[in-house]
């Protein structure tokens, strides 16, 4: 599995990294997601983080609280990340599809409850 994100003006297309901490609303509802939806295994819990990932590794994502609870994401006028890409098997990717409830194809677009977009595609 690969990880990009797309960080206008800082970051050009390709760059990759090995795992996102990511500010959400509510807990619980974004590790559902990642692991219900995406796929990913809770590795270590905490009462205001989750850390999970593919394979076993200590963490590709983590989603966190620590801004506070039910803190709204980022502005869209606002400097930062738009997505994050993962690169997942034809297999994977539709079986992320059937599980978001979506259409597969070659490329999914997903938020997770905090609406931070995440784009799924087949490698």
């Amino acid at each position: 599995m690969l990880f990009r994100s797309e960080v206008p003006r800082f970051v050009g297309p390709g760059f990759r990294t090995g795992h996102l901490h990511l500010h959400v609303s509510e807990l619980e509802a974004a590790r559902d997601f990642y692991s219900d939806i995406i796929g990913f295994e809770v590795q270590f819990e905490m009462p205001t983080a989750s850390f999970l990932s593919a394979g076993g590794y200590h963490h590709h994502v983590a989603v966190n609280t620590w801004r506070g609870r039910g803190v709204p994401g980022v502005p869209a006028d606002a400097v930062g990340m738009r997505h994050w890409t993962i690169v997942v098997t034809p297999s994977d990717l539709a079986a992320i599809a059937a599980r978001a409830g979506v259409p597969a194809g070659d490329v999914l677009e997903l938020s997770d409850p905090s609406g931070n977009v995440i784009v799924v595609e087949a490698a």
